[in-house]
């Protein structure tokens, strides 16, 4: 129970930090997509709610919808996370708004 809080809390420092303007000197998005999508499968992967890990995305693609990326950035962001969801192995996961 323990080790699963831990998780919870390094996760959410993680997904925290990405909020932030790191990702905005990333030069291919693609690969900030892909490591988003590798974190949520993991995250399923360690006995969270398929429900719950969809959701923290989707509040996730909000957040960059409302910040200064551009559509085209947003485009390649998407489509690494699609790209990964769909190369890694039992994690069938959808963005839901």
């Amino acid at each position: 129970m323990f080790s699963k809080k831990l998780v919870a809390f390094f996760s959410f420092i993680a997904i925290g930090g990405l909020f932030i303007s790191p990702v905005k000197s990333h030069y291919d998005r693609t690969s900030f997509g892909e490591g988003t999508a590798a974190f949520a499968c993991f995250l399923l992967w360690e006995g969270y709610p398929k429900y719950k890990v969809e959701s923290l995305i989707s509040r996730f693609a909000k957040r960059i919808e409302k910040s200064t990326f551009t559509e085209e950035e947003m485009n390649q962001m998407a489509y690494g996370y699609r790209d990964q969801i769909r190369v890694t192995r039992n994690c069938n996961l959808r963005m839901r708004y």
